[in-house]
């Protein structure tokens, strides 16, 4: 007499050879680490972009304020 709630070999193989839904984790998973590997790379470039903005900004406004487009601007 068997009973139902004790596994057989049989039942166990079945079980760990069974792969149906590893591929939608497998995905979830591929994505989450992509999505993390996104906002770190955000957080790490964002004051640098916001710095060279400003950068910009600060030259396109001496320029302006000088009165001249080409050929005025020294550099500095």
């Amino acid at each position: 007499m068997a009973y139902p709630l004790q596994p057989n070999w049989a039942n166990m193989k079945n079980f760990f050879a069974d792969e149906s839904g590893q591929t939608a984790t497998e995905y979830m998973l591929i994505i989450s680490v992509v999505v993390i590997a996104v906002v770190a790379a955000a957080f790490t470039f964002v004051q640098p972009f916001q710095d060279g903005v400003k950068a910009l900004g600060t030259k396109v406004m001496t320029i302006l304020d000088k009165g001249c487009i080409a050929g005025c601007y020294n550099g500095g």
